[in-house]
């Protein structure tokens, strides 16, 4: 749950759904990442490192770290943008503290902040042993004609109903107090 939007809740068949259609992406693919979590104040990813991954020095390149650390940052702030709002990054930091060339990477990132039309969220990449590889800021804008989903699902040619990103939480009935008003 995030300190940002406390009550709020993504649907897991949206996530499900939103998930596929991030992995079938090209970009996506041969990087070989994959979203592990994706939920409202987080986001994990993991990254095999491979030898297509890797620079002419032998370790693994900074914008790998880059895309992955963009992703994730770009991914937590999912669950604090409304239905039909959309965003996309302006400017990423990021710090590359350490090269690796081979295992598994994690990338995980969580908001920052979510303002009116300004969020920012932070992210780490770790190795598998936790070593911290690489960290990142992203600051993004948000506005409704600004990468909807409703464009993602045009690009994708997904006709499908999509399901509600939220789910609705039960309306809290109050029970009322008993009177205790003088004469009643």
């Amino acid at each position: 749950m995030s300190y940002l939007s406390p009550d709020r809740k993504l649907n897991p068949d949206h996530v499900r759904m939103f998930i596929d259609i991030v992995s079938k992406g090209e970009f996506y693919r041969m990087l070989g990442m994959r979203i592990t979590d994706l939920r409202v104040g987080l986001c994990e990813a993991e990254v095999d490192v491979a030898p297509r991954l890797l620079n002419s020095f032998g370790g693994i390149h900074g914008g790998v770290y880059a895309s992955i650390l963009d992703t994730v940052t770009y991914l937590a702030m999912y669950g604090e943008v409304d239905e039909h709002e959309g965003y996309a990054t302006l400017d990423l930091v990021v710090n590359d503290l350490k090269s690796v060339n081979s295992g598994t990477i994690v990338a995980r990132a969580k908001p920052v902040r979510s303002g009116r039309h300004i969020l920012l969220a932070e992210a780490e990449i770790r190795s598998e042993a936790g070593s911290l590889l690489a960290t990142g800021t992203s600051k993004m804008f948000k506005a409704p004609n600004v990468q909807p989903l409703e464009q993602m699902l045009k690009y994708h040619q997904i006709d499908e109903p999509f399901p509600p990103k939220f789910v609705k939480k039960p309306a809290i009935v109050n029970p009322g107090r008993a009177s205790t008003a003088l004469g009643a």
